[in-house]
């Protein structure tokens, strides 16, 4: 092979043999929040945007709803994907969305106004982890506090199902690095 990606655990430090024998070492980065706090502890360490975003949309009546059936969340998500010009394979999500997604492995919310979906937040979680690994928005439909407040909803059941760390998954994009970085997570 010409290129190989192989991803690391966190605990991986070390990384000089690899640089040793000839290997491009990249570091991407992610913030992980520590779910064996109390949801005001959580909250507390948010930036004052954050908490912001999920008091407007509380406020402003946004719904947010726990999804046992993901279409709606594929479809916010396909058509986030579309909007923003970005490549994605169609076969990668049709087999996460039919063939893997199911409520014991899977956290999933869908914000809605008037019965009209704004924002979408998917994740997959083991014993340990809950890890965000897709979002959605209808930049139609925009609301700046839905998504945060779909974003929390999930940390809380992620948390309440007994996970111990919640990961962002990491973006290397400068304006989603920074909405990862306001929700508190190291």
């Amino acid at each position: 092979y010409d290129i190989l990606s192989m991803p690391f655990p966190l605990d991986f430090k070390d990384m000089q043999t690899f640089i040793w024998n000839g290997f491009s070492v990249s570091p991407r980065y992610t913030y992980r929040l520590d779910l064996n706090q109390t949801e005001e502890e959580i909250l507390a360490k948010m930036s004052p945007e954050r908490r912001k975003n999920i008091r407007k949309a509380t406020k402003d009546g946004i719904i947010v709803t726990k999804l046992t059936n993901f279409e709606n969340s594929r479809k916010l998500i396909e058509d986030t994907f579309i909007n923003q010009n970005l490549t994605y394979d169609k076969q990668v999500l049709t087999n996460l969305f039919e063939n893997f997604a199911a409520e014991k492995n899977t956290v999933s919310y869908l914000a809605t106004k008037d019965d009209k979906p704004i924002a979408t937040v998917f994740c997959v979680k083991d014993e340990v982890t809950s890890y965000y690994i897709l979002g959605g928005y209808d930049s139609e439909n925009r609301h700046e506090g839905a998504g945060a407040l779909a974003m929390w909803k999930a940390i809380k059941e992620s948390k309440k199902q007994g996970c111990k760390v919640f990961d962002f998954e990491g973006s290397m994009h400068k304006p989603i690095e920074k909405y990862f970085r306001g929700f508190g997570g190291e």
